[in-house]
């Protein structure tokens, strides 16, 4: 049996002295300040700054937060200037730095706007309740977690589904007792426990002390694999991805689009007759009471990706293809949409409604009509303003009748027959 090594009180005493970054006053630092790694989550790097230095998570919190709660909440999503800045002084390492390791970070990137006490598109839900998790909002690759203790930042998104590393599909829960990954739990864990290891426990089960990094590996699709390499790098670097026939364009509108399409192969009965056009199995999970693709399970989430991968891999031939076959209306498609990017509507452009248009073929000639309208004949007005191409619900709320209205005089017209007495048009002579 592995006995605990107890940790000592980090006093204030024991401190070191040294030089604040924000300024020339003097601040306490810790004694050991291990650097965050590449695009690890603020809360990981927080878990192995406290095994450093001996100390238990709440404990550290309590030295440098003072009784500020932070664990009953989601502190990637709302680490706010204050939290970063005691960070600062207790670490040295600068506050804009931290921030990147944040959730808030990846606005403008991956999300148009973050929204702290709320939920954000691509962010997995936590599904908080006091200091417990209801929901697998934190994925983790097992190889990763046994090279390196750390939770990185991509893998909170449903974006993320696979390890572009190790090319393994991520895991959401204890493989063992399948409750939610919740590291700050460990901390209690180990305490009630006498058989806990000491080194790296966050990166095990809080409830049955089971190692994360041992659960099995499961291959991915090579295609995943490759396709979320492209939007861990764009994610990374400068933002961009590449879309057959279109060429480069920004990641966050690049997301727009793959969240709606993401949607429509998950919920609904539009997704059934996708699923049924793509012979996609029927999936296991029932449909959630909230309808969103970041509350799905990561086997839901890879199975839509698969298919999303192979609708950009025939753009935007396979847009067309797909929403005729299924009977999707271009409205639909463009639903939840406030600024849909040009390409996008390029691609729909084929499945747009053309009324056909029918040409006034009455008994008088165009240069009549024009006459007639000049001596102030509303129906020769009306019948003109059609036959320049004004649209029929534009011609009907100008002279302030229905379109089917419009729609019955140009027949009439047309046929060379007088207006009926059922319709209320005499008073357009």
């Amino acid at each position: 049996m592995v006995k605990l090594r107890p940790f000592p009180v980090l006093s204030p005493q024991r401190v070191v002295q040294g030089p604040s970054r924000l300024g020339g006053a003097r601040s306490a630092l810790l004694p050991m300040r291990p650097r965050p790694e590449p695009q690890e989550l603020l809360s990981s790097w927080l878990f192995r700054l406290a095994q450093a230095n001996s100390q238990k998570l709440h404990s550290l919190s309590r030295l440098i937060f003072g009784e500020r709660q932070l664990w009953n909440r989601d502190i990637d999503s709302m680490a706010g200037d204050e939290v970063l800045a005691a960070l600062e002084r207790a670490t040295g390492v600068n506050a804009d730095v931290l921030r990147l390791h944040t959730l808030p970070s990846l606005e403008g990137r991956v999300y148009a706007h973050h929204t702290a006490n709320s939920s954000t598109p691509w962010v997995l839900h936590l599904g908080i309740y006091h200091r417990t998790r209801r929901h697998c909002g934190l994925q983790y690759c097992p190889q990763c977690l046994g090279e390196r203790p750390a939770y990185l930042l991509p893998w909170r998104l449903s974006i993320s589904v696979v390890c572009p590393v190790h090319g393994c599909v991520l895991h959401a829960a204890c493989p063992a007792c399948g409750v939610p990954v919740v590291p700050h739990r460990v901390d209690m864990a180990a305490h009630l426990s006498k058989s806990f290891p000491t080194r790296f426990p966050h990166t095990r089960c809080h409830a049955c002390e089971v190692a994360l990094a041992s659960a099995p590996t499961v291959a991915a699709p090579a295609a995943v694999v490759a396709w979320q390499a492209v939007i861990h790098a764009a994610i990374a670097g400068d933002g961009w991805v590449q879309v057959q026939g279109v060429g480069a364009v920004p990641l966050t509108e690049y997301l727009v689009v793959a969240r709606l399409w993401l949607t429509l192969l998950t919920f609904g009965r539009r997704a059934e007759r996708l699923r049924t056009l793509l012979g996609m199995p029927v999936l296991a999970q029932s449909e959630p009471r909230v309808r969103s693709f970041d509350v799905l399970d990561v086997r839901t989430r890879l199975a839509a990706i698969e298919h999303l991968i192979t609708l950009f891999d025939g753009w935007p031939e396979r847009v067309t293809a797909w929403s005729r076959a299924a009977r999707l209306r271009r409205t639909i498609l463009l639903q939840d949409m406030q600024a849909p990017p040009e390409w996008y509507l390029d691609a729909l452009k084929p499945l747009e409604y053309v009324n056909p248009r029918r040409p006034l073929t009455g008994p008088l000639s165009w240069e009549e009509l024009l006459s007639h309208a000049q001596q102030g004949g509303r129906r020769a007005r009306l019948l003109v303003a059609y036959g320049e191409g004004r649209p029929v619900r534009e011609v009907a709320r100008h002279f302030g009748i229905a379109p089917r209205t419009v729609r019955d005089l140009v027949t009439r017209f047309n046929q060379g027959r007088p207006e009926g007495p059922a319709r209320k048009t005499s008073s357009f002579e």
